[in-house]
């Protein structure tokens, strides 16, 4: 039976987020792709699981591997994903005002003992208290000027494909992409925050202090090691599908990805 793209998601991000959360915790982790993730997009995925990643202060190796989890089962054959969680999801939302929260849900063969999230006694509980403090890490992307937005989103959808498809060249990408840094006409502060991204490329937000004009040309350092990295051929095929995914954001509304090409 073909199912609807939000189904989808969320037996994909149950399929990844199961193993790594307890039940209450993926209930706000769904309830968070539902309102707020807009399409299937790399950027799309990247931001979301970033965002789950940060509140729960999951480590990089786990970052990583909940992003080819979440790719993979965006494309997985329908009966072989968890069922679609939605049921759980409405049932938490009805509960949450009772004093105790008892909810039937079926994520974990065995149910965390301590479920009373909504109650105001179990707020300093160890998972959900720990991701409310870090929650705000990921506010500073939505109050980027739209072209640094851009940037941001077209520079990950590019580092996430590499790092799915072609995980070995990404420190060869990083040494041809930083080569000629020297060189460029940008301002000080935009090398330096070029260079404090590679330090991390997955997992940084790539939040460049730079003009348009200064980020086209960081973007040209970004596809010539692209190129030479991957070749030129499979370099300008991962660049189209990124321009694609970036060109989703609400950003790109006013500033179009194509403006650094």
């Amino acid at each position: 039976m073909a199912q609807d793209a939000f189904s989808l998601r969320r037996r994909a991000a149950l399929a990844a987020l199961r193993p790594v959360l307890d039940d209450n915790a993926l209930i706000e982790a769904l309830w968070d792709l539902q309102e707020n993730m807009r399409g299937d997009g790399v950027s799309d995925v990247i931001s979301y699981i970033d965002g789950v990643s940060n509140r729960h202060m999951l480590d990089a190796r786990t970052t990583k591997r909940l992003y080819e989890i979440i790719f993979r089962s965006l494309k997985t054959p329908d009966g072989d994903l968890p069922d679609d969680p939605w049921p759980a999801m409405q049932a938490s939302r009805a509960v949450r005002s009772a004093p105790a929260v008892s909810p039937q849900f079926t994520f974990n063969p065995t149910p965390v003992p301590p479920p009373q999230v909504a109650a105001p006694a179990t707020v300093p509980a160890p998972p959900p208290a720990a991701s409310i403090a870090v929650a705000p890490a990921s506010a500073p992307v939505r109050q980027l000027p739209p072209e640094q937005a851009v940037f941001s989103g077209l520079i990950r959808a590019i580092l996430a494909e590499v790092q799915q498809f072609h995980s070995s060249v990404i420190e060869d990408f990083r040494t041809d992409s930083l080569k000629e840094l020297g060189k460029l006409r940008v301002s000080g502060q935009a090398k330096h925050d070029f260079k404090q991204a590679w330090l991390r490329p997955l997992q940084d937000e790539w939040q460049i202090s730079a003009t348009a004009t200064e980020l086209a040309e960081l973007m040209h350092l970004i596809y010539i090691g692209l190129c030479e990295s991957i070749g030129p051929v499979e370099a300008d095929q991962v660049l189209a599908r990124a321009l694609r995914s970036t060109e989703r954001l609400p950003e790109a509304r006013s500033f179009s990805p194509k403006r650094f090409l």
